[in-house]
Parts: structure tokens; sequence; C-alpha cells
């Protein structure tokens, strides 16, 4: 214990020191004072101050000249008289608001400026606090963005302009591609009557040239009319009871001379639980597959057209009332790259497609806008040098017409290995990736499989979606710029808007300890990249299985799942198998069977020469080319690694890539024994 001070001692202090430590100190804080008031007097922006009880006790000299009033005038909530009347009440509600709850405010409003112009103002509030964390009050800054603004109403402006100028042009031409028709039928006419007359070989020759370029020119004004009439709201759909079997019968008897001029087989399979009747428009049922068909027909040198009916069963009931139709071909096919955007205006597979095989583009956006006005589904799958799958959904409106309780339209699952046709809960899905493929992919994915998907580019968007529209699951890209997913993800959580809604997070790391931290920052799961359709629909399947957005708290499933008999881990998939036979026939499928193993072999030599060559390149054709065998015969485990190792060239990942090889190669092994094996019990 020190010891006391006697009271003697404290009387002899001289207390004028801290009278003149007390005075050094105000004028500290006066020449602090000066300082402040001059920099925020010089600022570029508009500064203020408020007191604790929300009063203003300052704004600088840029806020004066503004407004061209006095310091007087402007204190406590003078100010406030210069603030738009239709801005008054928001603008005067966030400020108290965000006062109250101490937090930082951000808001857009209109003052008048002393030539009497209102200005839009972003004005940026924030808390003040002393060395001590006492609230003193708060402390602001305005800008004036009234040139943004103008500049905004401007865009929106041109855009509602342009918008309706597209309209006006959608009706012109409308109108015009019907009026040119009208003298393109009695040409026609007038051709058919010429061939009925005494003509020789010269003068015949002319009138077949002129005659089939009518056609062409008639079929190209059709078209031009028809998608015009979508886009402008012209052409409405009937929705009346017709013999789906029937009418897709007929339109193949109409392609058969077509099909027969160049070979191939033309086919209908049905599935035996189809539904005769549906409910639809038969004329554009038949404009539609009549499309398909003609573009299967021409693109197609060799082998055959099917045309295939599978039964769209309702979700809550055995009764079918949709049908799922496929036009399946063996033609040139279609590159991945060219597939996206396939469905739009003047598209092609390839630029040399309008010389070689003719068209105008059209037909495919027609399609896809019919289908999608009817409230089906159009979709394909395509392989370069296979051949291309497209498929579309109609009947589906019958279901609200028997009176079902189903909220959501009955959608297919198109599965990539298997023609089985399933289905699913529709899930409303949040796609957060900043890649631009990444989201082509995934989104084609799933919206492949009847699933609705919004796109966030960044972990900020994310934040915003989900603030906007409840999902029933959120895929979070993990290394994006500006805002990791799992950053994004912890705010979520925090916010508390979307607890119920599983988080999956999309990486390419596979690494020890991962998972603990995806799940640290309120993920339930990860997959990692490159993912396969079958994998990403199975997450979707186990978060929403069980009622949508309900199984947020359901344990994680193990990263990596074993294969439980090693021995059948390279079996080829039945389903794939069985539906092969059914296009193609037994003994031509036996006959691949045979052929493939040899494909094999030749492809992983070429790989393993490319390695010792590091043609990186090289790899990645040869890797494509098993991946499209993998698939069509329904080698998952070959596919499966196929689409990893080329998703590691794809990204130009050298070193995993060549990580990787060792793996494909003996898996392409095993699959090609397992296929000779297959191919010998056959012929047993």
């Amino acid at each position: 214990m020190s010891e006391k001070i006697p009271e003697s001692a404290v009387e002899n202090i001289d207390l004028s020191q801290f009278k003149l430590a007390k005075v050094e100190s105000e004028a500290d804080a006066d020449e602090i004072e000066d300082r402040f008031r001059i920099m925020a007097d010089h600022a570029p922006v508009m500064i203020w101050i408020a007191d604790l009880d929300k009063l203003c006790t300052f704004f600088n000299k840029v806020w004066l000249d503004f407004t061209g009033r006095t310091l007087e005038q402007e204190y406590g909530n003078g100010w406030a008289e210069l603030v738009h009347p239709d801005d008054f009440d928001r603008c005067l509600a966030v400020y108290v608001a965000s006062f109250d709850a101490r937090q930082a405010f951000t808001m857009e409003y209109r003052l008048r400026r002393f030539d009497g112009e209102y200005r839009w103002l972003i004005d940026n509030g924030i808390p003040h606090y002393n060395a001590q964390g006492v609230f003193l009050g708060y402390l602001g800054s305005c800008i004036d963005i009234s040139d943004r603004k103008h500049a905004e109403q401007l865009l929106e402006k041109g855009r509602q302009e342009a918008e309706q100028a597209s309209q006006i042009k959608s009706q012109f031409l409308a109108m015009m591609s019907h009026e040119i028709r009208t003298p393109l039928n009695a040409i026609l006419g007038i051709l058919e009557l010429f061939t009925q007359t005494t003509l020789d070989h010269k003068q015949q020759e002319y009138l077949t040239v002129a005659t089939q370029a009518s056609n062409n020119l008639l079929a190209i004004v059709n078209d031009i009319l028809d998608l015009t009439k979508v886009e402008s709201g012209m052409l409405e759909m009937e929705y009346i009871n017709f013999d789906v079997i029937e009418l897709t019968q007929f339109c193949v008897r109409l392609m058969m001379g077509s099909a027969k001029d160049k070979g191939l087989q033309l086919g209908v399979f049905i599935d035996p639980d189809v539904n005769s009747v549906i409910c639809g428009d038969p004329l554009r049922f038949k404009q539609v597959l009549l499309n398909l068909l003609n573009n299967a027909i021409k693109f197609t040198e060799k082998g055959s057209v099917i045309v295939k009916l599978s039964a769209l069963p309702a979700s809550d009931s055995e009764q079918t009332y949709g049908v799922l139709v496929e036009v399946i071909d063996t033609g040139i096919g279609i590159p991945l790259e060219r597939q996206v955007g396939l469905f739009e205006v003047f598209v092609q597979a390839d630029l040399s497609d309008t010389r070689k095989y003719g068209g105008s583009g059209l037909g495919l956006a027609i399609t896809k806008r019919l289908v999608t006005l009817w409230g089906g589904q159009v979709g394909l799958e395509s392989t370069p040098n296979v051949g291309s799958r497209f498929w579309f959904s109609v009947g589906i409106e019958a279901i609200k017409f028997k009176g079902s309780s189903a909220s959501t339209p009955v959608t297919p699952v198109v599965n990539t290995t298997s023609s089985t046709l399933k289905t699913a809960l529709v899930a409303k899905i949040l796609l957060v990736d900043d890649s631009g493929f990444n989201q082509v992919v995934l989104t084609s994915m799933l919206e492949a499989a009847g699933h609705l998907v919004d796109l966030a580019v960044c972990g900020a968007d994310a934040i915003k979606a989900v603030t906007d529209k409840v999902y029933d699951l959120i895929l979070m890209d993990v290394s994006m710029p500006d805002m990791s997913g799992m950053e994004a993800t912890t705010i979520i959580r925090q916010m508390g808007v979307a607890d119920d809604t599983p988080i999956i997070a999309i990486t390419a790391h596979a690494l020890a300890g991962y998972q603990e931290k995806c799940l640290a920052a309120g993920m339930n799961h990860y997959i990692t990249k490159p993912i396969s359709q079958k994998a990403l629909l199975s997450i979707v399947d186990t978060w929403c299985a069980d009622g949508l957005g309900q199984a947020v708290n359901a344990p994680s499933r193990p990263l990596d799942a074993t294969v439980e008999n090693p021995d059948s881990a390279f079996n080829l998939d039945k389903q794939v198998i069985d539906d092969l036979i059914e296009q193609l026939g037994q003994a031509k499928v036996f006959e691949l069977l045979k052929l493939m193993p040899l494909e094999i072999a030749d492809r992983t030599a070429a790989i393993n020469q490319a390695v010792i060559e590091r043609n990186i390149e090289r790899i990645g054709r040869e890797v494509h080319s098993i991946k499209s065998i993998a698939a069509t015969f329904g080698a998952t485990v070959l596919l499966e690694n196929a689409l990893a190792l080329e998703g590691c060239i794809y990204n130009n990942n050298l070193t995993m890539a060549m990580a990787l090889v060792d793996e494909f190669l003996k898996c392409a092994e095993s699959t090609s024994v397992v296929v000779r094996q297959t191919g010998e019990a056959a012929y047993k």
C-alpha cells in the first residue's frame, strides 16, 4: 500500500499549471476545428453534421453554395424545407430509422438548388463516435447525381422506344409477309397449270427451277410470318383434343419420300403408355414436328431418323396427360459450342450450312417460340459425327383441364446417358457463378430437367437476389472476384433471409478439410468441377426431394461415394443398350459392341503418344471422342472420367490433366474389357 499524501501537500500544489494545460487543450481543439472547417469547405462534396437530437449543426460551403442559403437557415431541420415534396416522407423515414438504429444509410432524393431547380442527390450518412466509443451523432456527404439520373432516364426511354419500334417492325413484317404470300400462291398456281401443258425438255427444266425457287421463297415468307406473329402477340394457340399418335404418323408419312430419296430409314416408336388423345394445338404440333423431321433428314446422309413418343405423367397421378416427342437422327451432329443459341433467330450450326443445305435459320427459333407459347419445353443433345436428339413436350396443359391439383407443370427430366423419362419437382434455383461458360453449361443442365434458374454473377448479386426472391436451392461458386462464395454465404446466413434454403458450393478444390470450411461458412454440401449433369441433378434431387427447401438440416453426404461392387463398376447402362437395340436393331448394336474396344484402343494409344509429346490439344481431342462413345453406350464411369479430364484441359490446367490421364486410361481399358465380354456373351 502506498502512503497517504498529506493534506498540507495538496494545499501547496500550484493549480495554475493545470489551468494552463486546459487552456492549451482548448487552443488545440479550436485549431483542430478550424482545420476541419477548412477541409470541409474545400471538399468537392456537400457535407453535413447532425447532433444527438437528429438536428443538423454544420453544413460546409459547398452545401451552402448549392442551396444559396445561410447556416442559420439550414440549422436544425431547416435543410428539409428544400427536399422535394414527393421525396420528403421517404427521406425522413430513412433518416430517422437509421439514426435510431445507429446504422449507416444511403438514399437518393431531390433537393432544391439556389436557382429553384430540383437536383438529384445521393446522401451517405454514417454514425460518429469518439475515442471512447460514445455516440456523438452523424456525419454525412451528398453528391449531385442528376446527370446520371438523366442518362438513365434517356436509356429507359430509348429502351421503351426500341421495344415499340420492334413491335411495329414485327407487325409490319407480319402484314408484308401476308401480302407477299398472296401473289406467291398465284405464281405457284400458274406454274402448276404450266406443267399440265405440252412443254419441250428445256421449258420443263426452266419450269422446275422456277417452281422450286418459288416454293423456297414461300417457305421463307411463311417462316417470317409465323415468327413475327409470335413476337407481335398476334398468334393465338388452340387448345382442343387431338390424336397425337395419328398426327405423328401422318407427319412421318409426309416425310417418307424425302427420307427414301436419301436412303434413310424413317420410323416411329410409341410408348404403350402414351395417351392417344391430348389437349393442344394440332396445327402447331404438326408444324413443329415437321420442322424437326425436315432438319433431321436434311442433315443426315446415312442411317436413320426416328420419332419417339413417350408418356409424360403428372407428378400426383398415375394417369398420363402429356407426351415427350423425340426426333433422333444419325446425322452430322452439332458441336457443343454451336448448340448454345441454336434456337435463336438466324442461328445455324455452321455458316456453311446455308450454302450446303439451304434454309433461313428461322425454323428452330419458331419451334422454340411455338413450344414455349403452348407451355412446353424444348431442347437438344448432339454429338458431332454421331447424331442429334431434339425433343419437346406437348399436352401438359391437359393437367389443368383434368382438375389436377398440381401447382406447377410437369416437365421431363432428360438423362444424358438414358432416354428413360422421369417426373420431377420443379425447383427454383439461384446459380451464382462469375464464369459465363459455367453459367451456360450448368443452366442448360438444370433447365433440361425442367428446373427454373436465375443467375447471379457475383456474391453481391447473390445477396440481393435472396432478399428479393425465395429459392429452393442456391448453387454458389466458391472462387469469385470481390467477394468469395463463402463470404457471400456467411452474409446470407447472418441476414436470416434464407435460413431454410440449402446452399451448395461449386468448387474446383477437392482438398482434405475443404468440406469443413464450406460447412463452417453456412453451406450444406459441395460439388466439385467439372460437373456432370447426372451429379448435378442428383444434388438437386437430394436436397429438394422431401419438399422443396426443407432439406437444410439433412446430414451431408460423403464427397466421394465408393462403389460397393468394383467388379460391376464399368458395366454399361442396360437401358441405354436396350434403347439402341430398339432404334438400330440387335445385330447392328452387337456389331458396334465389337468395334467399340478397337476404337477405344486406337484413341488411348494416341493419348499415350500425346502425353509423351505433352500435346494437350491432342489429348483433349481424343478424350472428347472417347466421351462421345461412352455416352452412346452408357459407359457411365468412363463418361464421368472423360468429363473430369476434359474439364481440366478446357481450363488449360496441364498439371491436373496429366495427373488424371493415367486414371482415365485405366478406366478406358476396364470399360473395353466389359464391352468385349458383353459382346461375346451376346453372340453365345
